[in-house]
Order: structure tokens, then C-alpha cells, then sequence
């Protein structure tokens, strides 16, 4: 792992993350829906974009984690994201709908995330329910690992776009 900077907090309540390039609807192969704690989360950007990696605030370091490779991850925006799945979801749903709809969360995401992503030097930022990053070589297929706790839920999740 090569330095991590810290790039600010965002939320999780419907016990589920979606991994995706902010663009992607849900569903399609390119992204993951994965089982995750609620609660608060840190992320953090690799220099150079090397990496995207989430962490819950409330995690122990000295807890007992299983690993699991996750593959296919697609860019095509050159920006992947970890967001909390059911805001993710119901805006993608009301953006298919309603093109018109500029408050849905998913508009947001994508103005707030090209906004801070642009502005500043870890190209990466935080909207209150996700995470984004410029994916360090750009558009193409990544992957990523998550560590789940005893009951089989994710507390950290590490996405590898520069080895």
C-alpha cells in the first residue's frame, strides 16, 4: 500500500455498497454490490490515484478479517466510486425517468464529484453518501479487495488502480 491520503467522511444505511464507475447504472457487470456495516466511513486516495480505499470509522485494526479479491471492476468516466447502494439506485431510477430532476442524487454526485474531484490535488472526494476517485490510468477494468468481519459483512474495501 503506498501513502494514503485522507480525503474526507461519508455514510452508509442501507447495508449495501455499490463499487462503480459513477456513470454506470446499477446492475450492469462492471459493478459490485457488496454487504457492508452501516455506518460512518473514511476514504482515502493513494498518491498518484494508486488506489481508493474505504474504511469504517468504528473498525478495530487488530479485528480478524477475511479477504476477498473482487475483479471487474470497469472505468469508462476515469473515476470509480464506493457509494452507500440504495441513494445510488433510487436516483439512478428517477434520472432514467426524468431527465428534468436536477436535486436527484445521482446529478448531484456526478456535478459535486467532477467539481472536487477537478479542484483539488488528490483528485478523489466525498458527497454524503460515497466516495470517488480519479482511477490513476484512467478508463479500464480494475479490481479491488474487501475485508469482511465475522458475520460476513464488509468494513474495508480497497480498490488497486496502480500496483
Amino acid at each position: 500500500m503506498k501513502n494514503l491520503n485522507y480525503v474526507g467522511d461519508f455514510k452508509i444505511e442501507s447495508g449495501q455498497i455499490i463499487v462503480t464507475d459513477p456513470c454506470y447504472r446499477p446492475y450492469m457487470w462492471c459493478n459490485q454490490i457488496i454487504d457492508a456495516v452501516n455506518g460512518t466511513y473514511e476514504a482515502y486516495v493513494g498518491d498518484d490515484c494508486s488506489e481508493l480505499v474505504v474504511i469504517l470509522k468504528s473498525s478495530n485494526c487488530d479485528k480478524e478479517y477475511e479477504k476477498k479479491e473482487i475483479e471487474n471492476l470497469a472505468v469508462d468516466s476515469g473515476k470509480m466510486g464506493v457509494f452507500d447502494f440504495d441513494y445510488f439506485f433510487n436516483a439512478s431510477i428517477a434520472d432514467q425517468e426524468n431527465n428534468e430532476k436536477r436535486n436527484s442524487f445521482l446529478k448531484y454526485c456526478r456535478e459535486t464529484i467532477y467539481k472536487s474531484v477537478s479542484e483539488n490535488k488528490e483528485r478523489a472526494g466525498v458527497i454524503e453518501y460515497g466516495a470517488v476517485s480519479d482511477s490513476g490510468y484512467g478508463d479500464g477494468i480494475y479490481k479491488g479487495i474487501v475485508y469482511k468481519n465475522k458475520d460476513g459483512l464488509v468494513e474495508r474495501i480497497e480498490i488497486i488502480f496502480i500496483d
